[in-house]
């Protein structure tokens, strides 16, 4: 009996290794193909979110990463219209960046309202501030619901939706995803009429050396402003 337990053993052990080997294709099949041009959140160490949390900052990090003909990025806040048609907003700005890596911070509560855009790059930092002048408040009996994107690919000149917000009632949740985005007429068909989105570009093409704009007069800027990158230190000062 016990050669026989031993020889079971060892078909068990044979199957399952056959299995493993079937397996391993369906697997390699499932794995993204190509992750050299991406943008996600960012993989924050203990220090910054010690940080964050000493500053008591809300800002969302993404990473991103491209290749040497990255030469600008542009964020733009968006509305949607009772025609299932985006209206931008003004705020966001175009930003000069010095290389194919480097952070992208945003900071809003509502993005009706604008809100704090931040580029950080290899020759140092850029940022710039929208506070739209009508501000936008839920009603009581409303809640603000924020979405943000999975890790996205990047392709030059294409809008990339970072955050979805939408009014919806407090006793109701729907779940959506940044990529409906591209698909306007799924938040109507709930029923959900108030819906904003910021979405990142990014450019081969470099901007003007305009100056960087001055915070007091942030909230006047057209959606077209351009900003200079400075140097980290010089920009937090």
């Amino acid at each position: 009996m016990k050669p026989f337990r031993i020889f079971l053993i060892l078909c068990c052990l044979l199957l399952l290794s056959g299995c493993q080997n079937q397996q391993q294709p369906q697997q390699q099949q499932t794995e993204p193909v190509d992750l050299s041009m991406t943008i996600q959140q960012a993989a924050l160490t203990q220090e910054e979110r010690r940080l964050l949390a000493l500053i008591g900052s809300s800002d969302l990090i993404f990473s991103y990463c491209a290749d040497d003909d990255l030469q600008s990025a542009a964020v733009t806040f968006y509305q949607l219209d009772e025609n299932n048609q985006w209206q931008q907003l003004s705020g966001g700005g175009k930003y000069n960046v010095s290389s194919a890596d480097g952070r992208l911070a945003l900071n809003f509560q509502h993005l009706a309202n604008g809100g704090r855009v931040c580029f950080q790059s290899a020759g140092g930092a850029v940022s710039s501030a929208s506070h739209f002048p009508q501000q936008t408040a839920v009603p009581e009996d409303m809640t603000l619901q924020t979405f943000t994107a999975a890790p996205q690919s990047i392709t030059y000149e294409q809008e990339i939706p970072l955050v979805l917000q939408c009014v919806m009632p407090k006793n109701e949740y729907t779940a959506f995803n940044t990529t409906d985005f591209e698909h306007p007429e799924r938040f109507t068909q709930q029923g959900i009429h108030q819906v904003y989105a910021l979405t990142v570009r990014f450019s081969r093409n470099q901007l003007g050396n305009n100056p960087l704009p001055e915070e007091d007069n942030a909230a006047s800027a057209p959606s077209d402003e351009t900003a200079q990158e400075t140097d980290s230190e010089t920009n937090a000062a």
